[in-house]
């Protein structure tokens, strides 16, 4: 459409210092700060510009305009532009109907939802098919933050390690993921990403009823389309069922642990009170003890003194006896 231009082209010189008014010297900040400021800038101002056109086309130029918003890198959100009346008619306009259909899938499905309905879609072309490869690496990443290099090469029908390792990079450098590629064990570990769109509640898909969402889900609790709110709702019930799960379980530790406590505490106050009361029977024994043997000390003390006096008498007898012979002689 005329008056489309891809703003991919528009550049800044990060390399020069910045020049104040006031004369006084700003600190600079770092080159992939300023990198980073830029591209998030430059997705920014792509999206408003392109839905700023948006509001003005219909029919084969809102078509168009599709093709050059999907192609565009820097934008990877969608859900506005479905919102967009001269775009949301595409979807009941034969045969516009294709590429409604193919901005939904970029809003809120991934590579494999386009494979499944490839004969009903128009073909991409390699950069969109790169954009919609990194945004199902995004929600995959809102299912588990380590991604095995397998899982990715089945899911997005790359062929080799190296392919993949690339779409990845490209990802990362695009600002709308933050990974690392361990390249030992074959993963991508995701840190952070980009949200994707959210489908707005369907009303045909709930048979018309509508759904509170601090209610009960009712007879279509198990209806919940791809990247709606009420998928979002319950994999928040599942996460809270989980986290209530573990907090069970850790209230059972922690009071098993204070009955061990209890217990041990109980056991040792038993064990105090039994030497205590050994301790205090001690000093009646032993002076018991003591007593009787100094009783048996005395007895046998006794004994010798008078042997004693007997030996004495008998030596003053002896000797009297032979001084009395000796006179005699």
């Amino acid at each position: 459409m005329t008056g489309v231009h891809d703003l991919d082209d528009v550049k800044l010189d990060l390399d020069g210092p910045i020049q104040s008014s006031s004369g006084i010297s700003t600190a600079q900040p770092t080159r992939s700060q300023a990198r980073a400021r830029l591209n998030a800038s430059k997705v920014n101002t792509k999206l408003e510009y392109y839905l700023t056109i948006a509001k003005t086309v219909k029919g084969a130029s809102a078509v168009k305009l599709i093709g050059d918003i999907l192609s565009s890198s820097g934008v990877y959100v969608f859900g506005e532009f479905l919102d967009v009346p001269g775009i949301a008619e595409l979807a009941v306009h034969e045969p516009h109907s294709r590429y409604h259909h193919l901005l939904e899938i970029f809003a809120f499905g991934t590579w494999k939802d386009y494979q499944d309905n490839a004969s009903t879609l128009p073909e991409l072309n390699a950069s969109q098919a790169t954009k919609l490869k990194q945004l199902s690496v995004i929600t995959r990443a809102s299912h588990s933050r380590v991604i095995p290099y397998a899982d990715l090469l089945v899911s997005l029908e790359i062929g080799t390690f190296q392919e993949l390792e690339e779409l990845i990079i490209d990802a990362i450098y695009s600002n709308i993921i933050e990974a690392k590629l361990d390249q030992k064990y074959l993963q991508v570990e995701m840190e952070s990403c980009i949200g994707r769109d959210v489908r707005p509640d369907a009303s045909s898909a709930l048979n018309g009823k509508e759904i509170e969402m601090n209610g009960p889900l009712g007879p279509n609790k198990d209806v919940h389309p791809t990247g709606s709110v009420l998928e979002l709702r319950s994999k928040l019930q599942s996460w809270t069922d989980s986290v209530g799960g573990v907090l069970d379980q850790l209230d059972q530790y922690i009071e098993s642990i204070r009955q061990k406590d209890a217990t041990a505490t109980e056991c040792e106050a038993h064990h105090n009170e039994l030497v205590r009361q050994v301790i205090q029977t001690l000093p009646i024994s032993t002076q018991k003890e003591r007593k009787g043997k100094q009783k048996d000390t005395s007895g046998s003390h006794s004994k010798p003194k008078d042997d004693q006096m007997n030996l004495d008498e008998t030596d003053e007898l002896g000797i009297s006896s032979k001084t009395r012979k000796r006179t005699r002689a």
